[in-house]
């Protein structure tokens, strides 16, 4: 059977979720503007900080010379 539920024990998912919501919130208290929770873009970027995030985790958990951490390098340049 299918569990679904198994995402939210990765540690890479974990971590990218915290790193977005963190660059969202710290949005947030820079603009003291509740709007600024919905935008994705400007600085700190929501999108940038998940996959760095993501990147990071990935290293850490699989190790630097893995081809997924190698994956999540490559859409973090971009």
């Amino acid at each position: 059977m299918l569990d679904v539920w198994k995402i939210f024990r990765s540690t890479p998912f974990t971590t990218a979720v915290i790193s977005f919501l963190t660059a969202q919130f710290i949005k947030f208290l820079i603009k003291r503007d509740v709007k600024m929770l919905k935008s994705y873009g400007g600085m700190p970027s929501g999108h940038v900080a998940t996959v760095s995030g993501l990147a990071w985790s990935l290293a850490r958990s699989t190790g630097f010379d893995s081809p997924y951490t190698s994956i999540a390098a490559i859409l973090l340049v971009i």
